[in-house]
């Protein structure tokens, strides 16, 4: 049985809950399973699942803030709206 221990840091990192499209947009405080999935993924070349290798992980935050950043949609011919309720 095999063992790999990897350590990934940032200075920032958003989990966002993904039904939440317009206005404020909260945050789950871990990653999720599939996000964790996904970066195996992204790092071995093809896609890995958990039927393929069990994942456990330890997560740590020094702080949690709210994202100022405003998401503008716009169509020709039509109004712009913005994420700001």
């Amino acid at each position: 049985m095999s063992f790999y221990r990897i350590k990934i840091t940032s200075w920032t990192s958003s989990f966002r809950y993904p039904i939440f499209v317009y206005g404020y947009q909260p945050t789950l405080p871990v990653p999720p399973y599939s996000t964790i999935y996904g970066l195996i993924s992204a790092a071995c070349g093809k896609p890995i699942s958990p039927e393929d290798v069990d994942v456990k992980y330890v997560f740590k935050s020094d702080a949690k803030g709210i994202d100022l950043e405003t998401i503008y949609e716009w169509e020709i011919g039509r109004i712009s709206k913005s994420n700001v309720v």
